[in-house]
């Protein structure tokens, strides 16, 4: 079995399990958007993503990550770099922060 397989079936049990983890929707959500996404898997990334800043609103690689999501879905650009500004904001010294607002 792939690692990647592994990883995946690992983050959905512990989402099926209610996980108040943000970070382990940002991970899965990573998964998703970098394995070719088409319009439902990025539809999927956004809910994941959308529970992460839920649980933790101040939560940096959410917003990056959501940015890039819901570009690649078509969403406006102004609505698109103000999710990468926010994340920018909470995160100031994170280099890939400010690099996807370039």
């Amino acid at each position: 079995m792939a690692e990647e397989d592994i990883e995946v079936r690992w983050l959905d049990r512990s989402l099926r399990a209610g996980s108040q983890n943000p970070m382990t929707y940002v991970a899965r959500a990573t998964l998703i958007a970098t394995t070719g996404p088409s319009d439902e898997a990025l539809a999927q990334a956004d809910e994941h993503l959308a529970r992460a800043l839920e649980i933790a609103p101040n939560l940096a690689p959410a917003y990056a990550l959501l940015a890039q999501v819901r570009q690649a879905s078509g969403a406006p650009t102004s609505a698109c770099v103000e999710l990468a500004r926010r994340a920018v904001e909470l995160e100031p010294r994170e280099p890939r922060f400010r690099t996807s607002l370039a």
